[in-house]
């Protein structure tokens, strides 16, 4: 082996050295402040202006599917001094269809922990839901709905069966139209036969 051939190699391990150095950052954060969200975009982001409190919000997995763990991270800001709240939420959530006047099922109350609530929830069944917040501060409530859909949206939904439900109607009847035409234009044939 020649000299260079030599110093290139040892060139090309010192650069793979130098890599691994620096892998420990992701996105430009450290990897120990990485946790199970990090690398996975949150599914419902929002925020909302509740009296003198400031509300984010955000739900993991990217896309929660019925029969696995997701989780609901709440973060609850006072506009004043940006102080978080420091108290109790009660998490509840509701299964939304047509014909659904059920109330909410408890979820869980959740204390502050690190700046964030943070509640896991787990559906049986693929659908909408809503999922509710409450909190109490300054002998107030304020209620945060969040809405949530849970597995693959229905290749047809209400209003999918509405439309095909008029379009059906709308073949039917010109069915019936045309027959109509039809037999009519059938029987003046026949009376110009027998005539002639």
């Amino acid at each position: 082996m020649n000299k260079m051939s030599l110093i290139i190699l040892t060139l090309l391990i010192g650069f793979s050295q130098i890599n691994k150095v620096f892998s420990h950052h992701i996105l430009g954060r450290p990897s120990y402040q990485l946790n199970e969200d990090s690398n996975t975009p949150p599914s419902l982001q929002g925020e909302a202006e509740m009296g003198e409190f400031y509300v984010t919000y955000m739900i993991y997995p990217a896309f929660p599917k019925s029969e696995e763990p997701g989780r609901i991270s709440i973060y609850i800001k006072r506009y004043k001094n940006s102080r978080s709240f420091d108290g109790a939420v009660k998490f509840t959530a509701r299964y939304e269809n047509l014909f659904s006047f059920s109330n909410f099922d408890s979820l869980g109350t959740q204390r502050l922990d690190d700046s964030v609530y943070r509640q896991s929830f787990n559906f049986h069944q693929s659908g909408d839901y809503t999922i509710r917040a409450k909190f109490r501060a300054n002998e107030e409530d304020y209620t945060l709905d969040i809405p949530l859909r849970v597995g693959a949206p229905k290749f047809i939904g209400p209003i999918g069966i509405v439309v095909g439900v008029i379009f059906a109607l709308l073949i039917l009847v010109s069915t019936v139209q045309y027959s109509r035409s039809m037999n009519g234009k059938t029987r003046t044939q026949h009376q110009i036969g027998r005539q002639s």
